[in-house]
């Protein structure tokens, strides 16, 4: 693949990430909630950010590179570095304290969607940790894919779960 269409596929996703924190914003501003929210829609609402920020910084991160005539190799590469990193810093405390409200008389959460992060979590490290050894830029397209995926299932259940 080369450079010109890292452009376009990590322009694309750079776009569907601002859409989808965008989304989150107005769910979270105009929603019809009220205007406490309750530590599981604040859960939520924190993996539709970041996972829209880290797509976002990941993409940003290969364009800048480009645009600076590195390798598209190397650039992929750094950009599955920032991955990892943004990954393991939202999710460690995001997963700690799902596991620790699942269990709250207003909770909402199942346990089945509580693993099917961790999942999530796992696969897209995965997939950075194979981006970084081999600087293939399917390996990086595929984390974000996933990325972008999580927070779209997260924002419907924001808009969709009682509390």
């Amino acid at each position: 693949m080369e450079a010109v269409a890292y452009d376009e596929t990590f322009g694309l996703l750079a776009e569907l990430a601002l859409g989808l924190a965008g989304f989150g914003g107005v769910a979270a501003a105009f929603g019809g909630r009220e205007r406490a929210f309750r530590a599981t829609e604040l859960i939520r609402l924190r993996a539709v950010f970041f996972s829209g920020g880290i797509v976002l910084a990941c993409a940003l991160c290969v364009q800048t590179l480009l645009a600076i005539e590195a390798l598209a190799d190397s650039a992929v590469q750094v950009a599955g570095g920032l991955a990892i990193l943004g990954q393991l810093a939202t999710s460690a405390t995001n997963l700690r304290t799902a596991f620790q409200r699942a269990d709250d008389p207003d909770s909402s959460s199942e346990r089945w969607a509580l693993q099917l992060s961790v999942f999530y979590t796992v696969t897209v490290l995965i997939l950075s940790v194979v981006c970084i050894a081999t600087g293939q830029a399917w390996t990086l397209i595929g984390a974000s894919t996933i990325q972008l995926l999580f927070g779209l299932w997260m924002f419907t259940r924001i808009l969709t779960r009682p509390n």
